[in-house]
């Protein structure tokens, strides 16, 4: 399923993944914390329609 919001969570998965390592594999560091929470928020409302597709 292709959204309008795909490439944009791709590029924050990669960014993330970039800063993870910057950060010495910190996961509570701040920027990894904030950008973990956005593709949280991005990728919640996929999941959960995909759940209910297949109901």
């Amino acid at each position: 399923m292709e959204t309008p919001n795909s490439a944009y969570i791709i590029k924050l998965k990669r960014k993330l993944a970039h800063i993870i390592i910057q950060n010495n594999y910190n996961l509570l560091s701040p920027e990894v914390i904030r950008l973990s929470i956005e593709l949280d928020q991005l990728m919640l409302p996929l999941f959960i329609n995909q759940i209910e597709e297949l109901e």
